[in-house]
C-alpha cells in the first residue's frame, strides 16, 4: 500500500532518506523558524546539490 510519494511502510531507510534528498532538490528553498522565548527567527535554507 503506498502511503506517501510511492513509499510505504515497508520501504528501506535508503529508500526515504533518496525520496526525500530528491523532493528537496526540486523545492529548493525550505522556510524554518525557531523560537527562543517570545522571539521568533524565521530563515529560508536553500539547498542545493553538488
Amino acid at each position: 500500500m503506498e502511503v506517501l510519494f510511492g513509499l510505504n511502510e515497508n520501504s528501506s531507510e535508503e529508500e526515504i532518506r533518496r525520496k526525500a534528498f530528491e523532493l528537496i532538490g526540486k523545492i529548493r528553498f525550505i522556510p524554518a523558524a525557531t523560537k527562543k522565548g517570545d522571539s521568533v527567527d524565521i530563515r529560508i535554507l536553500d539547498f542545493n546539490q553538488l
